[in-house]
């Protein structure tokens, strides 16, 4: 009987608070005088909707752009979610890629200060300015963070250009994170004694002015790494080591990356992939390729455990391999793998960490073994809805990739 009523209890408590969760509403014709209740009476600013908001209830943000006076300051549990026309009663509803939702720092202050679990879906974040972490500082937190595009912020005299995560352990999905700069560590993002989860992202052409990690920066930390695309970042001047990822004192898990052409200056280039300075990652079914002027550089009692990976100029350990990748377009962004790249099926099934989908979102096993990369290859052989026809004595066959726009004619004899 008790056993019964606390069910019912807990039945009553889940609903209850189900039905208590509010949603507040801001569009840029709004007015922080108004209710905030409604598309109709919706805030004019993000920060009095968070003001006004209880934990576990949605702020839904219209599209425009939201020119900021003073950073957001993100202190409960809400999820916050851009990408709206202005008209939605559902949340699914929403295209927040055609609905773009701009926070501007107007280079004057760090766009997001989150210090709860809060969501940030669906947002571009730029011109964020300050010490440490331009666009988002993530201070005690753990934020999730996604469908976002960070781009154009500045770290001005410390770290973290895009993302400054200080003991936070956020979650980072499907994110692009381009062009941060930041005067010491981590251009794109930084991880002081924290453990995030980034995955499916694209973080690149990110800089650091006078230290390293110009893509991420990690110390004292145990990221998760998977599924994603970092390239084109740059650690610059005379300490400028580990383009793509300068990892001290940490035991980062990265698998399944593609970390391309990076570049390390410092001291004529240490580490223009990764950079390893006492630290112990571990290493699996990522490409390593192009970058400068080392692919991996290990400093000062450093293991890294590096398997079933491409490599450029090869490096011991069970599966690796060192061939060009053969990516259809790496210098536009296009890392998917061409129909007879070495990379395919010669990866690791037990990899730590290896998800259940590639970076688009597609089956991660095809073909029975996983391929080294951020993108499983998937071939698709395509029916033509044409008349049979004999050409010369020969029959052709149209075979499409999936992966890009090229295909291929095979041909036979007619019998």
């Amino acid at each position: 009987m008790k056993i019964a009523r606390f069910l019912v209890f807990a039945i009553f408590f889940i609903f209850t608070s189900s039905a208590m969760a509010a949603t507040w509403y801001v569009k840029t014709d709004g007015s922080d005088t108004n209710s905030g209740t409604s598309w109709t009476d919706a805030f004019a600013t993000i920060q009095k909707a968070i003001d006004s908001a209880s934990d576990g209830d949605e702020i839904w943000v219209a599209k425009g752009t939201y020119t900021l006076s003073n950073t957001i300051n993100v202190n409960k549990a809400v999820g916050i979610y851009g990408g709206f026309n202005g008209t939605e009663s559902q949340r699914d509803q929403r295209d927040w890629q055609a609905h773009k939702t701009i926070v501007d720092g107007n280079n004057s202050a760090v766009c997001f200060n989150i210090t709860a679990d809060a969501t940030l879906d669906g947002f571009d974040i730029t011109k964020g300015k300050n010490f440490d972490g331009g666009g988002i500082l993530n201070n005690h937190s753990n934020p999730t963070i996604t469908n976002c595009n960070i781009y154009e912020n500045t770290a001005y005299g410390g770290s973290g250009g895009g993302i400054y995560n200080n003991y936070s352990n956020p979650t980072i999905t499907n994110c692009n994170i381009y062009k941060n700069t930041a005067y010491n560590y981590g251009g794109g993002i930084y991880n002081g004694g924290s453990n995030p989860t980034i995955t499916n992202c694209n973080i690149y052409k990110n800089t650091t002015y006078s230290d390293g990690g110009g893509g991420i920066y990690n110390i004292l930390s145990s990221p998760t790494i998977t599924n994603n695309n970092i390239y084109d970042n740059t650690a610059s001047g005379q300490s400028g080591y580990g383009g793509g990822i300068y990892n001290y004192n940490s035991s980062p898990t990265i698998t399944n990356n593609n970390i391309y052409n990076n570049t390390a200056e410092g001291r004529g280039g240490y580490g223009g992939g990764i950079y390893n300075h006492n630290s112990s990652p571990i290493i699996t079914n990522c490409i390593i390729w192009t970058n400068n002027y080392d692919q991996i550089y290990n400093y000062d009692n450093s293991s890294p455990t590096i398997t079933y990976s491409d490599i450029e100029g090869g490096y011991t350990g069970t599966g690796n391999i060192n061939e060009d990748p053969k990516f259809v377009d790496p210098i536009n962004g296009d890392f998917h793998l061409q129909p007879d790249s070495p990379c395919i099926n010669k990866g690791d099934n037990n990899a730590p960490a290896l998800p259940p989908t590639d970076f688009e979102g597609d089956p991660r096993i095809i073909g029975g073994i996983v391929d080294i990369g951020a993108d499983e290859f998937k071939s698709l052989v395509a029916s033509v809805s044409v008349p049979a026809m004999n050409v010369y004595g020969l029959i052709l066959f149209i075979i499409f990739t999936a992966s890009s726009s090229l295909f291929y004619i095979r041909r036979r004899l007619s019998l």
